[in-house]
């Protein structure tokens, strides 16, 4: 259930190797489009510090987030667990084994 991403030679552009995976398998961690915006102290706008990431993890399967320094690595992973600082917003899905974790009381996740 490793998932591998190489290089294509001829595109450079990020391909899966092929993971059988049965199709009535679902994600115990899902992550769609999430987004996490900060309000500037100065104006009423918002600004993206995390934009548009999505991923599954797999029962069993270890995942690592790789990036440059502020590239949002952090600010991702707790995101999932809805612990952005104050002042921060979150759009997009992340559920947890079905269930949506954003619609979760904060009691619930620990």
């Amino acid at each position: 259930m490793n998932e591998r991403l190489e290089l294509s030679p001829a595109s450079a552009a990020p391909v899966p190797s092929p993971v059988a995976v049965p199709a009535a398998v679902k994600p115990v961690v899902s992550v769609r489009d999430l987004r996490v915006e900060f309000k500037r102290p100065q104006t009423a706008q918002y600004y993206p510090v995390v934009n548009g990431v999505s991923f599954d993890i797999m029962r069993g399967q270890v995942v690592g987030i790789v990036g440059e320094s502020g590239s949002g690595k952090s600010m991702t992973a707790r995101s999932i667990l809805k612990l952005v600082p104050k002042g921060g917003r979150l759009k997009g899905s992340v559920s947890y084994d079905g269930r949506e974790v954003f619609d979760m009381p904060s009691g619930e996740l620990r």
